[in-house]
């Protein structure tokens, strides 16, 4: 038995939000007992929630309904491809792990 097939596939939806909302008040929205539901970032009016496929539909409800004005744009199997399609979700760049070391 594969991980998969116990907690099932896991969909990335990316949704346009007012300048306002923050990583904790769209986690308190996104909240519900026994599901798993994860803010993977929140900034520049664009938020990404990661979910279960069968959670997807509340989980858009539930921010749409929290936040006036807000919607969603696309959902993913992976981050990856999110990225790609939105400039503004990449991550910065990590420094490279000997930079502070002061190694040659």
């Amino acid at each position: 038995m594969t991980v998969k097939s116990k907690r099932g596939r896991r969909r990335y939806v990316v949704f346009r939000v007012g300048a306002d909302v923050d990583r904790i008040s769209l986690a308190r929205a996104t909240f519900r007992p026994g599901h798993h539901v994860k803010v993977i970032s929140c900034d520049e009016g664009m938020a990404v929630v990661r979910c279960s496929q069968e959670d997807k539909s509340w989980v858009s409800d539930a921010v749409m309904s929290s936040f006036p004005g807000s919607e969603p744009l696309r959902t993913s199997g992976t981050l990856k491809s999110l990225r790609g399609r939105y400039g503004s979700l990449k991550k910065e760049p990590r420094p490279p792990r000997n930079a502070d070391k002061g190694l040659h």
